[in-house]
């Protein structure tokens, strides 16, 4: 979140939109944008007070799962504040930084969809909205509620540019769980929890690819560990970041 919310180190996804319902806003939820020094600052002093107040809390605190935003009074942080967490793994360790540690994709409400940090070559964490992507329901009714205002009154056939044909990925993992108690594994939507565990989701090559090319895009110093994946994010059209109105 530290480099996520320092703007000048950060990129979207958008970057011209004639429309203008791609343009980002204050988020209310997700990434809160700072452009200055003391506002840096400040939330450097309070993602630390977070973190110590999370130090303190007991280890039989039941800590909330709710949908399809997190009960206030059991949010740990605000920068988490309507948020789930995503891993995605890539085994090719394909995945690019640049001096730009984080990407964000706006929904059609110029609203934060989720925001994208490389963690290592393999290894990347994502926020996402969870009142878009907490489980399959959700997402098809954003899907829906998306046509109905933009549209011909159709669904959608995707939300994300980036993860179009794999938005499954973005699904909350510690939402559904499967329940050992039938004699068939069944979902069960989980409320509350003592001990969350997140799934970690394999990622393909085509996804990070964009990711990495617009790294390259917008930053001056690339670092990698796969010259391939590098090398195709140098050449990859990035039309995707530019909104035409016809």
């Amino acid at each position: 979140m530290l480099c996520a919310n320092r703007q000048h180190f950060t990129s979207e996804v958008i970057v011209n939109d004639e429309s203008g319902i791609y343009t980002s806003n204050n988020y209310i939820f997700g990434t809160h944008r700072m452009t200055t020094q003391v506002s840096a600052v400040n939330a450097t002093q309070q993602i630390i007070s977070d973190f110590e107040n999370i130090v303190k809390l007991d280890d039989d605190l039941t800590s909330v799962i709710y949908s399809p935003i997190i009960d206030p009074f059991f949010v740990y942080s605000s920068f988490t504040l309507g948020t789930h967490l995503v891993i995605l793994r890539n085994n090719d360790n394909n995945i690019c930084i640049s001096e730009r540690g984080a990407i964000i994709e706006n929904t059609m409400d110029s609203d934060h969809l989720y925001t994208y940090i490389p963690i290592s070559p393999r290894t990347a964490i994502c926020l996402v909205k969870s009142n878009y992507y907490l489980s399959p329901e959700f997402f098809e009714y954003t899907k829906a509620k998306f046509g109905r205002k933009y549209g011909n009154g159709q669904p959608d056939p995707y939300i994300s540019e980036i993860f179009y044909g794999s938005e499954h990925l973005l699904f909350c993992s510690y939402y559904i769980v499967t329940s050992a108690a039938h004699v068939m594994p069944t979902p069960i939507k989980q409320s509350s929890a003592k001990v969350v565990s997140v799934k970690i989701a394999d990622v393909n090559s085509s996804i990070i690819d964009k990711f990495n090319a617009i790294f390259c895009k917008d930053g001056n110093k690339i670092l990698f560990c796969n010259k391939s994946a590098l090398e195709r994010a140098l050449i990859l059209p990035l039309d995707f970041r530019y909104v035409n109105v016809m």
